[in-house]
């Protein structure tokens, strides 16, 4: 449900899942560190995984019997491209697939019947295409056996099902179905906009007014060679002598998104956004396009006319303690923070939260940005 504010609030009698707050199924930003090394100060997380990671695969050349330079020829590079915070950013492109399910694993917050939620982490895409070595459609299989619990049937093979999506680089709630029927269902109630979905990002610029619609259809153009989406705002008769004779101007696809101002410090702000249609990059170029406020990290959408890395603003780059050309290895900075489905279980809805990303987190400390 949404209150006065037109935010999405939780019911008293909804099923709550707080990814902040459950103990035994910790997301994986936080558990699998834990379940991989002790803590040592001076050692970033991705470094310790990486140790962890490159230990086990001497052992296992051991027993193989190869050592030096086909040893070194191995190792992953899994920690982040910038050094600092955002080094607990891991390079889940160069792990193999049983460890990246592992992660998956590690990083479930809700299973349940038929449901299984995840609070999916950076880099990771949905499904494959040139270049992409892991993606969450392809260890769907591995991830089901994984979670096979000890009720499954012998003979029955475990399966997974997506429902919705996540950008590559968008962190957060992500839903699975254990069943083809289930998975049906809940795509539906994506497809009729029942769904209450709510993220959080870090803006470039703070938005004006610090709360409000952004109601601008979009469609897909052709930038410096590439296709990415962009914003079509609807033009009045009196402009139509701009677009010149017998042109026809495209609607485009309706794209409405609700946001409002959580915390902000003169050059940045932490927003949460609630989208009601769900456009591909929707969130996106709303802010970068319709607001003036691109999102942290997201350089695809920073300039209008190209793509090229971000540039910040001197005080966000000091508060960082790096400089412009270091920005380009910054991560998007796009999380979906909680996810509502109405009507889930004898009438009671299910709402799923899950915790900030650990470099997420960081960067609004860095900024002196605050959660209420």
């Amino acid at each position: 449900m949404k209150d006065q504010n037109g935010s999405t609030s939780v019911d008293m009698d909804d099923l709550v899942v707080d990814g902040d707050t459950v103990g035994s199924v910790v997301p994986f930003h936080k558990k699998l560190m834990q379940d991989a090394l002790r803590e040592d100060s001076g050692v970033s997380s991705a470094a310790r995984l990486a140790a962890k990671i490159r230990s086990r695969e001497r052992e296992a050349e051991k027993s193989r019997g190869t050592t030096g330079d086909s040893r070194n020829a191995t190792r992953p590079d899994v920690t982040g491209k910038v050094k600092g915070h955002w080094g607990d950013v891991l390079n889940l492109g160069k792990l193999q697939p049983s460890t990246v399910a592992t992660i998956l694993k590690k990083s479930v917050i809700y299973d349940n019947g038929d449901v299984v939620v995840v609070n999916k982490p950076y880099g990771l895409p949905v499904h494959g295409g040139p270049g992409v070595t892991n993606n969450i459609s392809a260890l769907l299989p591995t991830l089901a056996h994984l979670l096979r619990s000890t009720q499954t049937v012998a003979m029955e093979t475990p399966s997974l099902h997506l429902i919705h999506r996540l950008d590559k680089e968008t962190t957060g709630v992500m839903m699975l179905a254990r069943s083809a029927v289930t998975a049906r269902q809940l795509h539906q109630q994506f497809f009729r906009r029942e769904m209450q979905k709510k993220y959080w990002v870090v803006t470039v610029g703070v938005p004006d007014p610090c709360e409000g619609v952004i109601d601008i259809p979009l469609i897909d153009k052709e930038v410096a060679g590439k296709n990415r989406m962009t914003v079509n705002p609807e033009v009045g008769q009196q402009y139509a002598d701009v677009l010149g004779p017998g042109k026809k101007r495209s609607r485009g696809l309706t794209a409405v998104t609700n946001f409002r101002v959580i915390s902000e410090n003169g050059t940045a702000a932490l927003v949460e956004l609630m989208p009601e249609t769900g456009v591909k990059h929707q969130l996106r170029v709303h802010m970068s396009q319709g607001m003036g406020c691109p999102i942290l990290g997201d350089h695809k959408y920073f300039h209008h006319h190209k793509l090229a890395p971000q540039i910040l603003p001197k005080s966000l780059l000091r508060s960082f303690g790096i400089e412009q050309p270091k920005v380009r290895g910054i991560p998007m900075h796009l999380h979906a923070k909680q996810l509502r489905i109405p009507n889930f279980q004898d009438g009671r809805a299910l709402s799923v939260s899950v915790r900030l990303p650990r470099y997420f987190a960081k960067t609004l400390h860095k900024l002196k940005l605050r959660i209420p």
